[in-house]
This record gives C-alpha cells, structure tokens and sequence, in this order.
C-alpha cells in the first residue's frame, strides 16, 4: 500500500526546518491560503541582532501559533516500541495526519559522522519499497526524499534509549516539548479577508515601524532590550548592525546559525515575497487598481535582497568590510522603495474607500 499527503515544496518561508514543516502543510490546500494574510505578517529585530518573524523582539511561538490553522497533538513515545511507531504513523497517514518526529538522522543520512537528533517530517509511506517520504534540503533547496524504514527504526531506537533526562534537557527551552507530533488541517478554518485590516497593517507598517521600543526595569530604569518592530524598522536595525561592524563594535562570528547574516538576510527575502502576494491577492479580490510601479518596485527590493544574500554568503567566507558596505547600500535604497510603496499604497486604499 502507498499513500502520500500534499506537501508545498515551495513555500513562502523556507529557511528554517520547523516553520517550513507547517507551511508547507498549510500552503499545499490552496483552500485556506488566505491564512497568511495575518500571519507571518511582521518581522522584528532586537538589539543582538536577532531577525524574525515575530513582535516586541521575540520570535513567534511555533505551537500557540498555528493553532487556528492546524490541529497539533503531543505524543509520548515511552509506550511506543518501533514497530508500534510505524503502525502508529502508517494509520496516522491512512487518516491524513502529518507526523512530526525526531530521531537520530546520522542513521538515516548515512554521509553524517556524527549522531544527531533532528526532526523530520513525515507525509508518506510506501510498503511496496519499504520507505517514508520526508522533506529534505539541499543547497538551499528542499526536495522529496525517500528514506528507508529500517534506517528510521535505528534513529528512533536512538532516542528511544537515550537518557530520559538528556531527552528533556534538550527541549527544555523551546515551545515544544514532544518528540513525536501529528498536524492536520483544521477543517473549519474559514477566513475571509479584510480591507480594513490591510489597510491599517499598511498605516502600521508605515508609521510604527520607523521607531524602536526599548524595555525598562521598573526598579533600576535600565535598559533590559531595545527592539525594531516592522520591516521600515528592521531595515533599520540592519544599518545599525552594518555599521557596528564596521567600526568593530559587532563580530558577525558571535551570532548562532539562525542569525547568520544570510540567514537574517532570508527573513527579508520571505517577509517580501509574502507582501508582494499579500498586495497583489487584495488587488485581484476588490479591483483595487492599484499602480502597476508598486508591484515592480516591491520586485526590485527582492531582487536588491538576493543580491545582498548572495553578497553575505562571500562575507561569511572572508569578512571583509567592503561587502558590509554593498549590502548596506542595497539596504538603504530598500529604505526609500518601501516607504514610497506604503504610501502609494495607503493613498489607493483612501481613495478606494472615498469612492
């Protein structure tokens, strides 16, 4: 028997394993697409340099997040042997659940050296080849991957007997604190959309977005955390942190891999990407005729953006200065582009709801 569930390959955000596992769930039902058009709608960036999707400096939770969208369930695996678990995700599947699941991928990636506890999704089975099917990338791309069930029951066996204190030690500070997840999608999601909140996302974006906020200790009146809210104000954290660097008050080497330079650069390629299609779905929803130059110019700022990722990546092998430099003024020309294209856009808005 064989059964494979739609999975988005491509979709608006794919930098990071665990948001692209739920939205490349969600992105494969065109049906509930409009789910996006108040998620994923914000980036922030504190004073460490941390980009993300998210507000007030903080990073979205990635369970409370999707919970309109998709049903999550917690599973134990104590009870759980290997081949309980693989009837447990054949019967999951049959009921058009995803699973969630980490296990040790050096046994199922056989190129690994070292043992390493990861977490794959799971959409497919097919008992003819004795195989799941779980997304992987490569070179920045994801792809289909075949994965041989024999090779999953030794990297689950790995955590299966692993230190139960070593088990929780590792997810201690994150969201989720299961091994093994099923997602569905909800059936009575329904969305429809909202000039209204389009329009005050756009004065938002506009107006709030160009100032940053900082945390008090109401006891000492220190400073605790300066942060950016919205893209006007990230691009402006961005020309902070190029000029720390500059000047050597910021080592780019001190960031953890999520904030990387080409990957904080990736944050700004997806949030574009998403506003693009965002601006061009309430175009085509209520005819609002809006000026052909904003969609070339919000093209542009994506284009500048790829430019500048493709720059970072020589940073990151060399650190010279000069490329910091190019990004940033590949940044600020996405400064000005932005601020046009909000206006332009507030401006069509006014005169849509005038008439």
């Amino acid at each position: 028997m064989k059964k494979i569930l739609p999975l988005n390959y491509n979709p608006f955000i794919k930098s990071e394993c665990w948001t692209f596992f739920r939205v490349s769930i969600i992105q494969a039902y065109p049906n509930v697409l409009n789910w996006f058009t108040e998620h994923f709608d914000n980036l922030t960036m504190n004073n460490e340099y941390e980009c993300d999707f998210g507000e007030f400096g903080k990073r979205y939770n990635v369970m409370k997040y999707y919970d309109s969208i998709l049903q999550t369930n917690e599973h134990t695996i104590s009870d759980l042997d290997e081949d309980k678990l693989i009837k447990f995700i054949r019967n999951n599947i049959d009921n058009n659940k995803y699973i969630i699941i980490e296990i040790d991928s050096q046994k199922v990636y056989k190129n690994f050296e070292d043992s390493y506890i990861a977490e794959f999704l799971i959409y497919g089975y097919d008992d003819e080849k004795n195989v799941f099917y779980t997304p992987s990338i490569y070179t920045g791309s994801w792809r289909e991957e075949e994965i041989n069930i024999d090779d999953f029951k030794e990297g689950y066996r790995v955590v299966k007997n692993s230190d139960k204190n070593e088990l929780f030690n590792r997810v201690r500070g994150r969201e989720n604190k299961f091994y093994l997840l099923t997602l569905s999608l909800r059936n009575d999601y329904s969305k429809n959309l909202s000039l209204s909140n389009f329009y005050e996302e756009l004065k938002y974006l506009s107006w709030d977005s160009s100032r940053h906020f900082e945390c008090i200790d109401d006891d000492s009146l220190d400073r605790l955390a300066q942060y950016y809210n919205g893209i006007v104000g990230v691009y402006n954290c961005f020309i902070l942190m190029f000029s720390d660097i500059i000047h050597n008050k910021y080592n780019m080497q001190d960031a953890t891999h999520t904030h990387e330079l080409p990957n904080l650069i990736n944050r700004l390629i997806e949030y574009n990407v998403m506003f693009l299609w965002k601006v061009n779905l309430y175009n085509d929803t209520f005819n609002l005729n809006i000026d052909n130059k904003i969609n070339n110019d919000i093209k542009k700022i994506i284009k500048n953006i790829k430019i500048s990722l493709n720059i970072a990546i020589k940073y990151d092998f060399n650190n010279e200065v000069k490329y910091i430099i190019k990004i940033n003024d590949y940044i600020l020309d996405c400064i000005n582009l932005t601020k046009c294209i909000l206006a332009s856009l507030i401006q069509t808005l006014n005169n849509y709801f005038l008439n």
